[in-house]
């Protein structure tokens, strides 16, 4: 059965052991809709009976694999199959007709008529570059998606459902002669093809049917990279003293030398793997290593005695004067509870605690001029505060007896 912008008048009409079909049909068709709807009779918009259009009806069809003889054509790969395949959700033998902006009303496009016939006004209004060239085309496409199902779904000698797929045509590079079926592969000589070389460009088979491409490089012959086979520059070209390549992992800076041999000079840094600012990729050593307890600068100016803690960061210890201007912590040394408060009423935003080691033992959020920190819970000790508000960072020592 095939379906052209047609409805099913009652679904349950519809059973297992029916018939294979087919539906053309146009999503946004005003007048018979494509799921479930309304009949709407055109020009005079009555409506007339609630139906099933043949989106739903196909998508009935398959749950009852009515259509299993599509499958097989459905993997064909023509042109037709995969346009279908694009919008119907998988329902073999659906065909929606896509409109395009402007024409959804447009629910019958391979129709047309002359100008004398009584239908041309309202035909018209629906489908306004109604012709016989368009008619046609749309018929060629209903033709090209309907045959090969209906010949698959007769089983008639040939079918496209039974036999080898591949490339039929004799005169293509890859004609299959045990093929059956056409699946549309052919290719022919003069054909974009990728002959696997990425030195070469617009690659294309020959009358051999051998797939080959433009080879391009540098083609100016003085160059270090001169390529005497290459049909088209590609930029390419290097001079002594220009950057390359030399594929060797261990060097940097790699230059054409004067006889366009290309080297460059073995990669610097920290080889000692217990250094702070280790890097594994250096092969020479450049004395720059960092080890703990090296000294350092950490960017603050009232900090003094910058080095190197456990964690490889750089800290320093904040001068008296600066504490006294700044914050009040006391009592200093504690047994427990020790008050740590702003001198300049500005808020505390964070405390962050550590061991002289430089071990860190938490951060502590305050958003206040004032913090009652407990360290009860803390061995006996020396411990580092680091103080932080929105414009001072001071770090001051702590010990707890």
């Amino acid at each position: 059965m095939v379906n052209m912008g047609g409805a099913l008048g009652d679904s349950s009409w519809l059973d297992a052991g029916d018939l294979p079909m087919i539906s053309f049909h146009a999503p946004t068709d005003p007048f018979a809709p494509y799921q479930i709807g309304t009949v709407i009779v055109p020009g005079f918009n009555l409506p007339v009976v609630e139906v099933s259009g043949s989106g739903h009806v196909q998508e009935m069809a398959n749950n009852f694999n009515l259509n299993s003889s599509f499958q097989a054509a459905d993997n064909l790969g023509d042109n037709y199959t995969l346009q279908a395949n694009t919008y119907n959700n998988g329902n073999y033998g659906l065909y929606p007709l896509n409109r395009p902006t402007g024409s959804e009303a447009d629910s019958a496009p391979w129709e047309w008529w002359n100008a004398d016939n009584p239908n041309n006004a309202n035909g018209l209004l629906t489908n306004p570059d109604m012709s016989m060239a368009k008619g046609m085309t749309y018929l060629d496409t209903i033709q090209a998606y309907v045959a090969p199902r209906l010949m698959c779904a007769l089983n008639l000698p040939g079918n496209p459902c039974s036999g080898i797929s591949g490339c039929t045509a004799m005169e293509a590079c890859n004609y299959n002669p045990d093929a059956t079926i056409e699946d549309f592969s052919c290719v022919f000589p003069g054909e974009p093809c990728d002959d696997l070389d990425a030195s070469t460009i617009n690659d294309v088979f020959g009358t051999d049917c051998v797939c080959a491409g433009m080879l391009v490089g540098c083609m100016e012959p003085t160059a270090c990279n001169y390529n005497a086979a290459a049909v088209m520059d590609d930029g390419s070209c290097g001079f002594p003293g220009d950057p390359c390549e030399d594929g060797d992992p261990n060097t940097t800076g790699e230059l054409f030398g004067s006889d366009c041999t290309c080297g460059g000079g073995l990669i610097t840094g920290c080889t000692d793997m217990t250094a702070c600012n280790y890097d594994p990729a250096a092969v020479t050593d450049d004395g720059s290593c960092l080890q703990v307890g090296d000294a350092c600068d950490d960017g603050l100016a009232t900090t003094e005695n910058d080095v190197i803690d456990a964690n490889c960061e750089c800290h320093g210890t904040v001068g008296v004067l600066e504490v006294d201007q700044l914050f009040a912590v006391y009592p200093n040394p504690t047994d427990g509870l020790v008050i740590i408060g702003s001198n300049l009423g500005e808020a505390i935003q964070t405390i962050t605690l550590f061991e002289t080691s430089g071990r860190l033992i938490g951060t502590y959020s305050v958003n206040a001029s004032q913090f009652v920190f407990d360290m009860s819970s803390l061995n006996d000790g020396i411990y580092l505060a680091t103080i932080q508000t929105k414009a001072n960072a001071r770090m001051v020592r702590l010990e707890k007896r």
